[in-house]
């Protein structure tokens, strides 16, 4: 995966505040849009070293509207065809609680095109699920053995697998103390789970990422205060959208880009799709309760839920 491959994961940054904007006063959203955009801009185009209008052309091409491509009005047709284009394939989810959710709604949608349970053991002890097709387990003792490519061949079927990982840490040691021991970021104090995924990773055709949005560190519960040490002041009249913004800047943006030019440099068996999925908001929509929260931190007002909004200013679309 070259470097020319990593620009659609860094792009969809630039959308880190739109579930925040259509929640906004037209007038403030505006100004708002105008000098958080500037930011991030800035910040994606030092990592990516490429022409500003290719970065927005881009962008362009990867938005997804209900109108047209991110809709179908057959989901069965659609989950048949996604069993016959994997046949085969080595599927592998990384990324926090939102992508095992992801993984489990893929697990319900094909359990009607596999003649077996796909049960899950849960975020922290899935293994994998052998998926379509005809196949049937292979036991060693009591363990189910991990089927070679000839047999998912054979079988029409595929592999779909998840690790854990809120930070898409990407060291190569499995022994590495970030997977082997208790983490407390010490930027939040909220603990931080990371298992090792580059082996998986190595021998996978299809990875689908996600590093979601960081949660609020623990200071702000205690006294309220959003402005953090060393945090310049990226807009005004937002504390709680400043320190997002901060925080994707300084944190998320680089963790992920990490990431990905480790996943780069694997060295892997194949070369796999990488496949970036967005995160969603704590509660969707624009109910009338959050408009209020919005409009009185944009008068410098704190009514209402300033967690779920630094939660969902960071990195969606």
């Amino acid at each position: 995966m070259r470097r020319s491959r990593l620009v659609p994961f860094l792009v969809l940054v630039l959308l880190v505040v739109v579930g925040l904007y259509l929640c906004m006063p037209s007038r403030r959203q505006a100004a708002l849009k105008s000098s958080v955009d500037l930011i991030l801009d800035q910040a994606i185009l030092e990592h990516l070293r490429a022409n500003v209008d290719e970065v927005y052309d881009l962008q362009d091409s990867l938005i997804c509207t209900t109108s047209n491509r991110c809709t179908t009005d057959n989901t069965s047709t659609t989950v048949a065809h996604l069993c016959t284009a994997l046949i085969g394939k080595r599927v592998l989810f990384v990324g926090p609680e939102t992508t095992y959710y992801l993984h489990t709604l893929w697990l319900d949608a094909l359990q009607p095109y596999t003649n077996r349970s796909l049960a899950c053991n849960g975020p922290q002890f899935c293994t994998f699920h052998h998926v379509c097709g005809n196949a049937t387990p292979t036991y060693k003792g009591r363990i189910v053995k991990f089927p070679h490519q000839d047999e998912l061949l054979a079988t029409n079927s595929c592999i779909i697998r998840y690790v854990r990982s809120y930070t898409l840490h990407a060291a190569d040691d499995p022994k590495d103390r970030a997977y082997t021991q208790p983490i407390v970021d010490d930027f939040t104090g909220v603990r931080v789970h990371n298992a090792y995924w580059l082996r998986q990773a190595r021998y996978a055709d299809m990875i689908v990422l996600n590093h979601g949005p960081l949660p609020a560190p623990v200071s702000t519960y205690e006294t309220g205060n959003w402005t953090f040490p060393d945090q310049p002041t990226y807009v005004d009249g937002a504390p709680v959208v400043n320190a997002a913004v901060h925080a994707t800047l300084t944190r998320f943006l680089p963790s992920t880009v990490r990431a990905l030019h480790v996943l780069a440099g694997l060295g892997s068996k194949k070369r796999p799709v990488v496949v970036w999925h967005g995160s969603w908001l704590m509660d969707a929509g624009c109910p009338d309760r959050k408009k209020r929260v919005l409009n009185d931190w944009l008068n410098r007002r704190l009514v209402g839920d300033p967690w779920t909004l630094y939660y969902n200013t960071q990195g969606f679309w």
